[in-house]
């Protein structure tokens, strides 16, 4: 497990308090068996008879423990029917007195009406009941689900950029920010780059506006500590799903770089609306 997971039970470990609704970015080294491992801490809490919870774990572990419902996709699609059958399941009292859990793999593939099905599911929370989304692309799944959960990190690997042009990106990123479409006026030089350089600027931006839509989730990233001032100035200028948008735009640029696409028309899908 890395550090962001580690934070988060011990968060709950001393603090006894525990959010209804977590939503998990991961990459291709996730299993569900992560999700049960937090399942599983959080039980470890609840449940003083040690009998007891032994029983249950042996349940979740054998796929017939009754308070934990999985949801997976049909042909990368979950469809609505999903959705209400769990809500259904979920209306009555735990059958063992402890939290309920359900588990959503992966919240990208939630169609609209899904989606909107699970949000107003979360707008109304349950104290019994624990929600863990998980997800290989966070900008993919609503804005409105993202808000309502709290975002945890478990990819295996944390981005890395180089300190000087990491410091350069940022500067772009602030004129932009500053100035909007004018912007183009102000960054004539990036246009003159080569495709190595803008590469790397690429990759800071996408460092850059991870860890402002972080902040607005209020979730300070573990990244953000030496340049934390700026991203704040930054998230004033923005809500959530501006920044979500521009995330987007940032990965389309990623797309176009490994495509030989002209340097001009990678640099406007960010700077030019």
């Amino acid at each position: 497990m890395n550090d962001e997971f580690n934070k988060l039970l011990n968060s709950i470990s001393k603090t006894n308090k525990i959010g209804h609704a977590f939503l998990f970015e991961v990459d291709d080294d996730y299993s569900t068996d992560k999700s049960i491992y937090f399942i599983k801490k959080i039980l470890e809490k609840d449940i003083d008879d040690r009998n007891k919870l032994e029983d249950i774990y042996r349940r979740i572990d054998n796929n017939i423990f009754e308070d934990l419902k999985i949801i997976r996709s049909l042909d990368n699609t979950i469809k609505k029917e999903q959705i209400i059958e769990l809500k259904s399941e979920f209306k009555n009292k735990s059958l063992n007195s402890i939290k309920r859990f359900y588990i959503i793999e992966y919240a990208e593939y939630l169609n609209p009406a899904a989606a909107n099905s699970l949000l107003k599911f979360l707008e109304e929370p349950d104290d019994e009941i624990i929600a863990i989304l998980v997800t290989k692309n966070i900008y993919s799944v609503l804005e409105t689900i993202i808000s309502r959960c709290q975002t945890v990190n478990l990819n295996r690997y944390v981005t890395r950029v180089d300190d000087d042009s990491f410091s350069e990106a940022l500067k772009y990123i602030k004129i932009y920010e500053n100035n909007g479409n004018r912007a183009v006026a102000y960054l004539s030089e990036l246009y003159n780059l080569k495709i190595e350089d803008i590469k790397k600027y690429i990759e800071s931006w996408m460092l850059i506006y991870k860890n402002i839509l972080d902040i607005l989730l209020n979730k300070e990233s573990s990244n953000s500590s030496d340049f934390i001032e700026e991203y704040r100035e930054i998230s004033t200028k923005n809500k959530i799903e501006n920044i979500i948008k521009k995330i987007k735009k940032v990965e389309k640029m990623e797309r176009l770089i490994n495509s030989n696409v002209n340097v001009r028309v990678i640099l406007d899908q960010l700077f030019i609306d």
